[in-house]
């Protein structure tokens, strides 16, 4: 297991040097293969966890919420059919940042080096952004004046899609349902979401050893139900827009702070 876990950690980061490569480079195959083995090899730790957990332990960790939540992700939902013309569209959803002004709203959207939101990208389909007062960081760089506009509107994550309009507007509500789920905090002790971005920052760290709760981590791989996206879905998601405010994929030199978040 341990093997596997400094694997894991490899193939992070080589994925991450793969995404701070200028666009001009355009390593599509490369990180697709990269995104492959880091499946497979997240499915032999998951086997391998749940060979070494004990049938008792794992009854008695396994609650209701979080079988619901393993079934939900496991529905395959078909998406609508490609129709009509392509269309671009998007959704802010406002972060509660008055309401929760201590919570750690940006690193529980980006995870460990952006993971959380690439996995919500690569799910749904859609450009996931963090835009508004506290998304960059003040005074590092003199390209923000540009963006000043931007930076009066309150914390907000921006959604957006390119596709035919019926699976575009699909996609966009179903990230945007899973994003405002994310934006409440859950109770002390039940968070499943950070337990997993835990788990995630050990492997980077190499510090990884299988727990109870970590089986139940990578049990619920899946940030949203399911969904049919065709051969084409990932390509519908938008890429290479020039924003200085935070992305997912760290891709944009202005600003490299999202590429790292440490969610404790």
């Amino acid at each position: 297991m341990q093997a596997k876990a400094e694997y894991m950690a490899r193939l992070l980061k080589e994925k991450e040097n793969l995404r701070a490569l200028p666009n001009t480079f355009q390593f599509k195959h490369a990180v697709r293969l990269v995104d492959e083995e880091i499946a497979k090899i997240r499915e032999s730790m998951e086997r391998m966890t749940e060979i070494n957990e004990e049938r008792t332990d794992r009854a008695e960790t396994t609650t209701a919420s979080e079988v619901q939540i393993h079934q939900e992700a496991t529905t395959d939902k078909p998406l609508q059919a490609a129709s009509g013309k392509k269309v671009f569209l998007q959704e802010k959803i406002f972060v509660p940042v008055n309401e929760y002004p201590n919570y750690n709203f940006v690193g529980r959207i980006l995870g460990p080096r952006g993971m959380t939101a690439k996995q919500l990208e690569e799910e749904s389909g859609c450009r996931i952004m963090i835009r508004g007062r506290g998304s960059t960081r003040e005074g590092s760089s003199s390209r923000q004046t540009i963006y000043n506009d931007n930076m009066k509107e309150e914390l907000h994550i921006l959604v957006q899609c390119e596709d035919f309009e019926e699976r575009a507007k699909e996609k966009i509500k179903r990230a945007v349902e899973c994003i405002r789920y994310m934006l409440i905090p859950p109770p002390e002790g039940e968070d499943e979401l950070k337990r997993k971005q835990l788990m995630e920052l050990s492997i980077i760290n190499g510090t990884y050893r299988p727990t109870i709760a970590s089986r139940l981590a990578l049990r619920n791989r899946s940030l949203l139900p399911a969904i049919n996206f065709g051969q084409n879905g990932m390509e519908n998601a938008v890429r290479g827009m020039n924003n200085l405010p935070i992305f997912a994929n760290g891709s944009n030199e202005g600003d490299r702070r999202s590429t790292f978040y440490d969610p404790r």
